[in-house]
């Protein structure tokens, strides 16, 4: 799992983007997903939720932020921003990385899970609130988070 953690990580890294600007970010988080036991939905613009269905009662949420920031990446790392004037200096790479691995292990392990999984992959948090809008979709009620 930790192998897993880090190329994402890595990969997320090379491919900063901005605000609900995640086009390529999105659709990296998407690939990852799609094999899985679960349903994606992207309720928000540049978001994606990922909702593993345990059969139970009740639901329980994790949020992962995705977004980066304007600033200039200035290391000689193999995985390095591509995208000049932005990089990920806050972690939010790590964030969706380590929620990326919690998913796959949710869906290998749908069985044992003692509650539903909805896993947010969130825009926006860096600048204009990406929280809020995902919120105001009904997505926690509806899942019974």
């Amino acid at each position: 799992m930790l192998a897993s953690v880090v190329q994402y990580r890595r990969d997320l890294h090379r491919i900063p983007e901005i605000e609900d600007r995640l086009p390529k970010t999105t659709a990296y988080v998407l690939s990852v997903l799609k094999p899985l036991n679960c349903t994606v939905t992207t309720p928000t613009s540049g978001s994606v939720c990922a909702y593993f269905d345990a059969g139970k009662d009740d639901t329980v949420a994790f949020r992962a932020d995705m977004d980066a920031l304007s600033l200039t990446e200035c290391t000689d790392l193999p995985y390095a921003s591509c995208h000049p004037g932005f990089m990920h200096a806050c972690g939010h790479d790590a964030h969706t990385a380590m929620a990326l691995a919690l998913a796959e292990y949710v869906s290998e392990h749908l069985a044992e899970v003692p509650r539903n999984v909805l896993i947010i992959f969130q825009p926006a948090e860096e600048c204009s609130g990406g929280a809020l809008p995902i919120c105001q979709t009904g997505i926690l009620q509806n899942h019974r988070v």
